[in-house]
Formats: structure tokens, C-alpha cells, sequence
């Protein structure tokens, strides 16, 4: 009983333990006049489908964009200021 109370125990605090992934938005809008793109970067989402809900709400009527979404993101200044995701999803 006393290894199983250990066990249990091991298994809830590793599970604790664990950090839960966050999703960062990259919207990329087009200005159909100009043909630029500019960049909107959001994170903080716990889901893919949070993140993709933001870049449908950001994008409106606008049926020019593209968009990615990154889980755990970081910045990656060894090849300039970009961004290194473990993830990339459409």
C-alpha cells in the first residue's frame, strides 16, 4: 500500500509539474491597394483553435492574409530577431 500511495503521489507532482503549451498568432494581412503585408503577432493562446479563432476574428472581411500559429515560441537572436517555434501550424 505504502508504494502505491508513493507511486500515485511521483505521478501527480510530475504531472503538476508539467507547463502547459502556448500558441502565438502571426497574421499576415494584405493591403490589396499597395500589395504590403504587415506582421500582427499576438501569444498567450492555451489552443491552436484559440489562436486561429484570433487570426479570423483580426481578419475580419479581409480575405487577403495568411497566418501561422507557434507553439512555444521563443525569440531566436543567433540568426537575427527570429522567432523559433518547437511548432508550426496553418
Amino acid at each position: 500500500m505504502k508504494k502505491i500511495i508513493i507511486f500515485l503521489v511521483t505521478v501527480i507532482s510530475f504531472t503538476a509539474c508539467k507547463t502547459s503549451d502556448e500558441w502565438t498568432a502571426f497574421y499576415y494581412p494584405v493591403n490589396q491597394e499597395t500589395g504590403v503585408t504587415n506582421i500582427l503577432e499576438k501569444s498567450g493562446f492555451n489552443s491552436v483553435d484559440q489562436c486561429r479563432d484570433w487570426v479570423i476574428d483580426k481578419a475580419g472581411s479581409n480575405t487577403y492574409y495568411s497566418y501561422e500559429c507557434g507553439k512555444n515560441c521563443k525569440m531566436n537572436t543567433q540568426f537575427g530577431m527570429m522567432m523559433g517555434c518547437e511548432e508550426w501550424i496553418k
